[in-house]
């Protein structure tokens, strides 16, 4: 039950009129509610986790369990999100399908859409300009609506550094690939990290060859198992061919490589966030990235430069 006031009272005219109503509680349109108010505030997630506000929500009303930022994220997304298959990737064909969502959600005018760099994402969007600007839908006539991917355009960039790959890299791959695959061979490697002391936790991944990311865990993994890389290669008589065994100037090249790759795996994984927003950081991230080429650029290691 609740005070519902008839008319707004106005200062010095006495008390206003009202009268009592009932209204049910829920859970879930609580939660719902909740989530709208994170969404139309613009509120981080973790704000529900704040002792003020719990502190409020228990005075309003005792009853409502206030559920945890991560909880709070999902309800969100799931107001915000929507998901449909594509009949293919054709331009035309995603522009239709984000018409199609921002109808269902009530969104008449664009702002900005973020896509990745494939050209079909190109016609999609001028796609878009086409149907939104006749009907006065462009936010400052659509001259910001196409934000490109900050994580694909890294992606381009590593990817591109590492299209030829160096021979430390292939030949670490190899040795990786040659512990994986046999069990006999696995066990081995274990029994001598073991003896080391030392974790193959993440340290035999191998990695894709279009997904640069994978190509620095992989190098990092290894690094931190070298000395058993070692010790396989002088206990095992059928290991790699000479050429092809990583040599120590293999291994110190490859951790110039992961001090390298580290950074843009780390500005890559905030810009990939789902959890968080993210629109706010890419610029201090980027010029993160701009300093740190800048200073290897300068060293005398001719690797790193």
């Amino acid at each position: 039950m609740y005070v519902n006031p008839l008319e707004d009272n106005v200062e010095g005219e006495g008390d206003s009129e009202s009268n009592l109503m009932t209204a049910s509680f829920t859970q879930e349109n609580c939660r719902k509610m909740l989530a709208r108010m994170v969404i139309l505030d613009e509120l981080p997630f973790k704000f529900v986790e704040s002792e003020g506000f719990h502190q409020f929500c228990r005075a309003l009303n005792p009853k409502f369990v206030i559920p945890s930022r991560v909880t709070v994220a999902k309800d969100c997304f799931q107001i915000i999100l929507n998901f449909c298959q594509v009949a293919n990737h054709k331009g035309d064909t995603i522009g239709r399908a984000i018409e199609k969502c921002l109808e269902g959600w009530g969104i008449d005018r664009l702002f900005t859409v973020t896509v990745d760099n494939a050209s079909s994402n190109d016609v999609a969007i001028a796609y878009l300009v086409k149907k939104f600007k006749g009907r006065n839908g462009l936010v400052l006539d659509g001259e910001f609506i196409h934000i490109r991917c900050c994580a694909h355009i890294l992606n381009l960039i590593v990817s591109d550094a590492l299209k030829d790959l160096h021979v430390s890299i292939i030949r670490i791959r190899n040795a990786v690939k040659y512990v994986r695959s046999s069990p006999a061979r696995l066990q081995i490697f274990k029994d001598f990290a073991k003896e080391d002391k030392m974790s193959t936790k993440n340290c035999l991944t191998m990695d894709v060859p279009t997904r640069w990311n994978s190509t620095f865990t992989m190098l990092d993994g290894a690094i931190k198992c070298q000395k058993t890389f070692e010790r396989l290669e002088e206990h095992d008589p059928s290991y790699l061919p000479k050429d092809d065994i990583p040599t120590t100037e293999d291994w110190d090249n490859a951790k110039v490589f992961v001090k390298f790759l580290k950074t843009f795996s780390e500005v890559t994984m905030k810009f990939s966030a789902s959890m968080s927003v993210t629109s706010n950081i890419f610029f201090h991230e980027l010029c993160l990235i701009q300093e740190i080429i800048r200073e290897y650029s300068s060293y005398e290691n001719a690797l790193l430069s």
